[in-house]
């Protein structure tokens, strides 16, 4: 039952274990964290996690099963029942073959709880076809202005039947809504999007076709906060994040990818992102092209290089978020509390009238009767004078 658990605030981190969250936590300090006070860390992967929201009745409560591959010296090897008062999504819920725990993520919208990033903005970022609609909104939105948005031309099909006309090749196609590298192909002809569309058959989610673009640069800025980074990286395979050769280096954050993030990051309200973009060098002028592939939500994993410092810029945001929840919770509580005193001295005010009413009646009764008895007394001298004559 809810009011059994604990009423420690709790702060549930939804995502892997790249990152050990319960140990990140113990150390925090500083405003933010002073003003929370105590709270407890739970970390979960999705597929550990059941949900159940009461609403304003109960909150959340969540039932967390032990981790087949728990970090050592956390609380991941136990089964565990708490009840969050604010969620860190760090896994994406989709991705991976049979992957979807979409109704776990509706399920943390009902309660209402307050999440990093927002759940809206979570549930479009798990919607490759709905978020590429928003990049189309900035992308438009800053054409008006005079400034560029140069997102990879991309068409989106409801099903095979919707593909009537083969696109330009070479081309990649993409199914669903993917990621590290899963659900894409890249096809050379006609015949084999034919192919490709046939295997579609097989499936009922959608999928996407976009000009292959070969790249000389994978570009990636990241955001978090009001922190920014960017990485260069070069690949041998046309899929970077997929290769083990990968290899990256620290770019200067151009004006023009700092205009892109933060205008994306807008659009979805979301305070952590990262944004990949492809470039393309002139070989004659050395002129660069460039492609916005993708945007990323919270889920986004961290350059090894600066793992600890971004985990550290991660913790210093969710406190700050917690702390701007908790100063919220506690102001809808004294507005309650309020709102509660308010009643009660309505209703007691009302009851106090009502008695005063009746007391008033009671006191005109009592009157009459008392001016009747004392008619009656007055009454009965005169009576016997009459039977004496």
């Amino acid at each position: 039952r809810p009011h059994l658990l604990s009423m420690i605030p709790t702060l549930l981190v939804i995502g892997s274990r790249s990152i050990n969250y319960e140990e990140l936590f113990a150390d925090a300090s500083g405003d933010a964290g002073s003003s929370i006070g105590e709270f407890e860390v739970q970390h979960c992967t999705w597929n550990d996690l059941s949900l159940v929201s009461y609403g304003d009745q109960g909150g959340l409560v969540a039932t967390i099963s032990p981790s087949f591959r728990p970090i050592p010296g956390t609380k991941q090897n136990k089964s565990r029942h708490c009840k969050p008062s604010f969620v860190l999504l760090r896994g994406g819920c989709r991705g991976g073959p049979k992957v979807d725990f979409r109704p776990t993520l509706g399920v943390l919208a009902h309660s209402n709880i307050p999440t990093l990033n927002s759940i809206d903005s979570f549930y479009a970022s798990q919607d490759k076809a709905y978020l590429y609609g928003g990049l189309l909104r900035v992308k438009r939105r800053l054409v008006a202005r005079g400034e560029t948005f140069p997102i990879v031309d991309q068409a989106c099909y409801s099903d095979w039947r919707s593909a009537t006309f083969p696109p330009d090749c070479p081309l990649v196609a993409k199914v669903g809504t993917a990621s590290g590298g899963l659900g894409k192909m890249k096809i050379n002809s006609s015949a084999e999007w034919e192919d490709f569309c046939s295997v579609m058959q097989m499936q009922s989610d959608f999928f996407t076709s976009e000009p292959f673009v070969k790249w000389d640069y994978d570009v990636r800025v990241q955001k978090i906060g009001n922190h920014y980074r960017c990485f260069r990286r070069t690949a041998t395979h046309w899929k970077a994040n997929v290769d083990i050769a990968m290899k990256d280096e620290d770019i200067d954050l151009a004006p023009r990818y700092k205009l892109w993030i933060d205008e994306a990051a807008r659009e979805f309200g979301m305070e952590i992102c990262a944004l990949d973009i492809l470039q393309v060098i002139n070989k004659e002028d050395e002129s660069i092209q460039e492609y916005i592939l993708e945007l990323n939500s919270s889920a986004i994993g961290f350059n090894g290089r600066y793992m600890q410092e971004d985990a550290e810029l991660l913790r210093d945001l969710v406190l700050r978020k917690m702390a701007a929840a908790n100063k919220v919770d506690r102001k809808k509580k004294r507005t309650k509390k309020r709102e509660v005193s308010e009643e009660v001295v309505t209703s007691l005010s009302e009851k106090v009238e009502s008695l005063e009413e009746e007391v008033a009646f009671l006191k005109e009764k009592i009157e009459k009767m008392q001016a009747k008895e004392k008619e009656r007394e007055e009454q009965i001298p005169k009576k016997k004078k009459k039977q004496k004559k």
